[in-house]
């Protein structure tokens, strides 16, 4: 996770439309549903058909246990997610993998398991790099571009006189015991010092370059 960097919407947007091949209904399920809730990524990949779907519906709400302290926790599911999910089980059917044991995210090396932690990154480390994203990208990027998102929304609404409490809240939202924690995710400390650096832009004349 250390050094992980979030991702813009217009990322988001990139590797959305950057998946492709016969798992690509699997990998965009993965990517929203580690943007839009936060889970770790070894918390989706123990999820299964089962716990996903009630009476041939995508549920709303979904239960994940945590890995760092076995506790279970609910997130609720949006539209998007809704929607992605769907589209995943639905890929599984067409492949004849479907059943209610089979994992969600499953794997294609044969069996019903479902892919690794380290393919995992790979899928969304190597995609960003394919659409030419650098920096320090992987499966930490969706679970950081959750908590800075879910952090200035919040703020936002403190700013216009909602009492809310945006670490703590954000915390919640994420299953952080602790805001200490949380705060190793939160980047937005970091535009402060963007914001120098492009004010400082150009002081020192211009660059040469050979022609």
């Amino acid at each position: 996770m250390i050094g992980c960097r979030p991702f813009s919407d217009a990322e988001v947007v990139s590797l959305f439309e950057g998946f492709a091949g016969p798992f690509e209904y699997r990998d965009r399920c993965l990517l929203i549903l580690g943007l839009r809730s936060g889970p770790r990524v070894s918390e989706m990949l123990r999820l299964k058909v089962r716990d996903v779907v009630i009476n041939n519906r995508v549920r709303r709400f979904v239960s994940l246990k945590q890995t760092k302290t076995d506790e279970t926790r609910e997130i609720e599911l949006d539209r998007d997610e809704q929607t992605a999910v769907f589209a995943a089980i639905k890929a599984l059917h067409l492949s004849g993998c479907w059943s209610p044991d089979t994992y969600l995210f499953r794997s294609r090396e044969g069996g019903n398991r479902p892919i690794s932690r380290s393919r995992a990154w790979q899928i969304i480390h190597g995609t960003a790099r394919r659409l030419g994203l650098d920096g320090k990208i992987g499966t930490h990027s969706m679970r950081k571009t959750f908590a800075n998102n879910m952090y200035e929304e919040l703020e936002r609404l403190r700013m216009a006189g909602e009492h809310v409490d945006p670490l703590i809240e954000t915390a919640r939202a994420g299953g952080w015991k602790s805001l200490e924690g949380l705060r190793n995710y939160l980047d937005f400390r970091r535009e402060h010092i963007r914001q120098a650096k492009r004010a400082l832009s150009g002081r020192h004349g211009r660059i040469p370059c050979p022609c």
